[in-house]
């Protein structure tokens, strides 16, 4: 049966629908890049219950039950029953994307259940990396990879000042499972020659965490160390970029990275702990662009970057089959699919 509406279009309701200038602009940039057969419609609770759609597209998928008080979060869980029994019943299909294996911050045990069963739900599941586990999925698991950064981030566009050597870079959101204080603690026994400045931009998801980072560095009393956390837009985040040697990626068993993935799309390498993604990346990029630590200590810091300023670089974009004409094709042909 042929469920489209009458314009004929595949109506898609997507979770986040559109992006703040403040967020991950992944979700932005897919929707301008989807053909005019696909219409993308911003998620509300009221259009997922009430309205009529061909697929519900949910990127991070704990966001449809996080909410700032009890009440609310039950609310949600209960609206979470009522989303997955009418969407089996008038057989519309739920597709997630794996940006994350698991949330970044916990959920509670009953968030948890209700997380598992949204999963359960999916018809098909969108990872963004060849390496991906597989196993259990039977045959929902469709790659499609993240895209680079090349449609708002043109590189030729960025301050034209030089890396300062030496300079790393942690940005993007504060967020305790990014392995900060760790990061911190192991730069008193990094030689300056390999880290002359830890660079510590972007917003805390909490104060009380900005000001566990800050006590933080101020016990450890080491210059080097320096924090700017607050919201940055474009401008000053490419300078930032721009002035850095190399991108610090301290998070434990990374998966896919949107960090990394800007970091390389402005040209500038990237340290990082390894895992079985970052390793894929480095075997697309190249060990100049993209450097492994095996253990996050001093010593693997100090060799990885070593390693890096070894390796050659090569002049274009490291990223390759990125492209994201190409991925908006990819997922309109999966809409397509499952809207018939």
């Amino acid at each position: 049966m042929n469920r489209r509406n009458n314009s004929g279009r595949v109506r898609v309701l997507m979770l986040p629908g559109q992006s703040a200038a403040s967020d991950n602009p992944y979700v932005q940039m897919l929707v301008e890049h989807l053909d005019p057969t696909i219409e993308v419609v911003p998620f509300s609770w009221k259009r997922a219950l009430m309205s009529r759609y061909d697929v519900l597209h949910v990127h991070w998928p704990e966001h449809l039950l996080r909410a700032p008080s009890m009440g609310r979060r039950s609310a949600k869980r209960f609206a979470l029953v009522l989303l997955l029994a009418r969407n089996r019943l008038l057989r519309v299909h739920n597709v997630e994307t794996m940006h994350n294996l698991n949330p970044h911050e916990g959920l509670g045990r009953i968030d948890a259940i209700s997380l598992r069963s949204w999963k359960r739900s999916c018809h098909k599941r969108i990872v963004l990396t060849r390496s991906h586990d597989q196993s259990g999925d039977e045959g929902q698991a469709v790659y499609i990879p993240h895209g680079d950064y090349s449609p708002i981030v043109d590189p030729s566009s960025a301050p034209k000042t030089a890396p300062i050597r030496g300079r790393a870079l942690i940005f993007g959101q504060v967020r305790p499972y990014k392995n900060i204080e760790a990061t911190i603690a192991l730069v008193k026994d990094v030689p300056n020659c390999a880290l002359s400045a830890l660079r510590i931009v972007g917003a805390p998801v909490v104060p009380q965490y900005a000001e566990a980072i800050t006590r933080h560095v101020q016990s450890l009393g080491d210059r080097r160390v320096d924090l700017r956390l607050e919201a940055l837009d474009n401008e000053a985040l490419l300078a930032e970029i721009s002035q850095a040697e190399y991108v610090v990626l301290p998070q434990r068993r990374p998966y896919s990275s949107g960090a990394a993935i800007l970091a390389l799309t402005m040209r500038r390498p990237v340290v990082v702990a390894e895992s079985l993604t970052m390793r894929e990346l480095q075997d697309e990029c190249g060990p100049g662009w993209v450097q492994l630590v095996p253990e996050w200590t001093a010593l693997g810091f100090s060799e990885a970057v070593s390693r890096l300023r070894g390796n050659a670089r090569h002049g274009g974009n490291p990223l390759r089959g990125r492209n994201w004409s190409e991925i908006g094709a990819a997922h309109a042909r999966l809409y397509a699919e499952l809207g018939k």
